[in-house]
Order: structure tokens, then sequence, then C-alpha cells
């Protein structure tokens, strides 16, 4: 299909923008056009190398929302030309971790922007089952933070039990 732009790090605080391949598309996999991306704080920890990525180079970001360019032949949950967001974790679905609600330690657990190539592209390659459908009219700018930035603090408050009326601190 040809080359992309991409940021990529290839050292800690040593990003460029690249020009590679844009990625292939697996029998279960969603080729997107990213239409928005976010900056999470977690991705300036890996530029600033207070996390360290599984190989250099690598393309950051797991915050992003575009149109289905293709699919994979097994790929039943979405079609070609569907908006859809970006969930930043890849998951088996089938080990213990899966199966008691606690997937973000899955047996076989790769994240968009560290073990898969992430969103600071202008193609992106992920598992079908991360590629979650938009509803109409919902802006992709909004969608692409979906992921995280709205999902985490949504958990917290779900773990905390946080109620109506209630006092919380929020720091991080």
């Amino acid at each position: 299909m040809g080359e992309m732009l991409a940021a990529r790090i290839h050292a800690p605080k040593k990003v460029s923008m690249d020009d590679i391949s844009v990625p292939s598309v697996g029998p279960n996999d969603v080729l997107v056009k990213l239409q928005a991306m976010g900056v999470c704080h977690s991705d300036l920890h890996i530029v600033n190398g207070m996390m360290v990525p599984p190989k250099y180079p690598t393309t950051l970001g797991h915050e992003g929302a575009g149109i289905v360019e293709k699919i994979g032949e097994r790929v039943t949950n979405v079609k070609v030309g569907d908006p859809v967001a970006l969930y930043y974790m890849s998951v088996c679905g089938q080990c213990y971790y899966c199966m008691t609600g606690e997937e973000n330690i899955c047996d076989q657990l790769l994240n968009l922007g560290l073990e898969l190539e992430g969103t600071w592209a202008e193609y992106l390659t992920l598992p079908a089952q991360s590629a979650i459908k938009l509803p109409d009219g919902l802006p992709f700018d909004q969608a692409a933070i979906a992921g995280c930035a709205v999902v985490t603090p949504f958990h917290a408050m779900n773990v905390g039990e946080v109620k109506p009326g209630d006092s919380v601190a929020v720091y991080g």
C-alpha cells in the first residue's frame, strides 16, 4: 500500500517523523486510517526515558480513532468504511485474567504504542477486537481519547465507589 509518516522513538528523547511502510493486515486484523489521536502522559514518560518500550524504534501512541481501510478475512465486527475508536489493549479473552475481568494482566497482553505499533501515524494495524465501531455523529477527536483518558478516571470512580456528593482528590 506504500509509505506513510509516523512519529517514531529511536531512543529516549529521540523522536522523529519517519517514512515507513503502511502495515500489512493479518487474518484477524484491521487497517485503520487515523483521523485523530491523543497524547497521553504515559507517552511522554516513554519519550523522556521514564518508561522503556520493548523495542526501538517504535511508533508511539495508544489513543486514536479513524476509518477502517482494510480488514482481514476472519474479521466480522467491523467493515471497510466504518468509523472506529481504538482500544489500547489487545487481549486473548481466554486466560484466567481475561475471564475474571482482569484483562490488564492478560497472559498475552499487547499494548498500542508499546508491543504494537502506535497511533502516532497515518495508518495503524491492530487486532479487530480492539476496533470499536463508533455511533453516528461522534467526532473522531472525542472518540480518540475515550479509550484511555475517559475510561481511566471512569474506572477509578467505579473501583473507588465514588457517589454523588463524595469528596475526592485527583492527582497523578
